[in-house]
């Protein structure tokens, strides 16, 4: 399947979540929708993105905003590292069915996914106690972000090309709103 564009209607999907229940996506598609696709959840860079987008979360669920994040983990790899849970949707995807699905690409090479903003998430990663994990799936894989309203079109996609390559998680609820009042899609940056 050729990379998601602004204004596709995403397929719908099956999918096992963290706890190992079988869902349809759109089932979950209840409004508008985050849809972040990340490493896995061992993954220091990962654990933050994982931090922050659970202390916007209240933000989000004020604005009806339904957030789901795809990881290459297995529900068991995320109960051990992760006993407590996520108060968000995780979709599991260890052998990256989805992740072929929607075209989201590897790095070539572990340079060419560093960023300069790399070495700022670790440190906060450091300061948050937290430390890395479990690996699991492909070393490589390059995060993508998907903003879709609430009949699964595509409001705004961003196929990072390196690992801090999306938007800051504090903008995601103004974009959101931005984007549901103006219905009008954003486009990604070249």
């Amino acid at each position: 399947m050729p990379r998601l564009r602004v204004g596709d209607t995403i397929e719908n999907f099956f999918y096992e979540n963290a706890r190992g229940e079988k869902k349809l996506f759109f089932d979950f598609l209840t409004g508008p929708a985050i849809l972040w696709f990340m490493r896995y959840v061992g993954c220091t860079a990962c654990q933050v993105d994982l931090h922050d987008l659970e202390q916007l979360l209240p933000e989000l669920q004020r604005r009806n905003i339904v957030t789901a994040v795809v990881l290459q983990s297995t529900p068991e790899s995320i109960a051990r590292q992760r006993p407590e849970g996520f108060p968000f949707e995780v979709i599991c995807d260890p052998d990256r069915v989805l992740y072929r699905k929607f075209d989201i690409p590897c790095a070539k090479s572990r340079m060419t996914m560093l960023s300069v903003g790399l070495p700022k998430k670790l440190s906060r990663a450091k300061s948050l106690g937290l430390r890395h994990g479990e690996y699991e799936g492909s070393e490589l894989q390059l995060p993508a972000l998907f903003l879709i309203n609430d009949e699964g079109k595509l409001l705004y996609t961003r196929y990072a090309k390196t690992l801090t390559d999306l938007p800051d998680i504090e903008d995601l609820p103004d974009m959101m709103r931005m984007l549901n009042k103006k219905k009008t899609p954003l486009t990604e940056p070249r």
